[in-house]
């Protein structure tokens, strides 16, 4: 482990770099709302996360919070899977 690293009294911030990513990409962000698993669940506001996405800096909204939702959007489509679970059916007099 490099010295600099060991001596580190802090954690490194990125938030200026996610900020800027979304002000150069904001498209892409914003594409992932149109047909959105989370909103079709009816886990997020697809308007209020899209104008979180085209904003030049989210308003109301922390970037931990924008990249977390947007995180658990990119999940639910890589894995294919509903966010709404389906109940194992019960049997009659079980």
């Amino acid at each position: 482990m490099p010295a600099d690293l060991l001596r580190r009294t802090g954690k490194g911030d990125f938030t200026p770099d996610a900020y800027q990513g979304l002000a150069r990409h904001r498209a892409e962000p914003a594409a992932l709302i149109e047909d959105s698993a989370l909103a079709r669940a009816g886990l997020v506001d697809p308007d209020t996360l899209r104008q979180a996405c085209l904003g030049l800096y989210p308003t109301g909204t922390s970037y931990a919070a924008l990249d977390a939702t947007l995180a658990c959007e990119h999940w639910l489509r890589a894995h294919g899977t509903s966010p709404h679970p389906t109940s194992p059916t019960t049997t009659q007099g079980a």
